[in-house]
């Protein structure tokens, strides 16, 4: 094989991913966490933030109380037709 083609076959040296997990109450708060890390600035940063067991109950309670509007709705709106 040519040294050319060999060159495609190769991992780019130097690159890295990590995850880093972190609870904080705010945005600020974990931009304040993240500047204290020796790497913070010689990385590229993505944030998806997740959300906690307590507020994923609450989201389904409102989406339960949502269906159930909607189903009341709809058995009306077949009532009348």
């Amino acid at each position: 094989m040519d040294r050319q083609r060999q060159g495609c076959r190769r991992i780019v040296r130097g690159t890295t991913t990590g995850v880093i997990i972190v609870e904080a109450q705010s945005g600020e708060e974990l931009s304040a966490l993240l500047q204290t890390l020796p790497f913070w600035g010689q990385n590229t940063w993505e944030i998806i933030p997740l959300q906690t067991f307590q507020s994923g109950i609450e989201d389904v309670k409102r989406q339960i109380v949502n269906a159930k509007k909607m189903a009341e709705m709809a058995a009306s709106m077949q009532k009348k037709t």
